[in-house]
């Protein structure tokens, strides 16, 4: 299930890009350098996937919680539950 979500994210991910190659080819015909705008696409991609990080994190432990009485004494030992 994970890897369909990443793929979905991926997805839409590039079609957005594609999109946006209108706007980045204006505002890179206008001055802006190269590194400008990969420093921008990286600043709006890389706080909703930090944010997205720690919400999977705190996903996962409350999962981990929530099957930890349900398994055998040895494995939930294992998970460190």
């Amino acid at each position: 299930m994970l890897v369909i979500v990443c793929v979905n994210v991926a997805n839409l991910l590039l079609v957005r890009g594609a999109s946006r190659a209108g706007e980045i080819a204006v505002r890179e015909s206008i001055g802006a350098t190269r590194g400008r705008l990969v420093a921008e696409l990286l600043a709006e991609t890389a706080l909703p996937a930090a944010i997205g990080g720690a919400l999977a994190l705190l996903v996962a432990r409350s999962t981990l919680s929530a099957v930890a009485p349900i398994l055998p004494p040895r494995l939930a030992e294992g998970l460190g539950m």
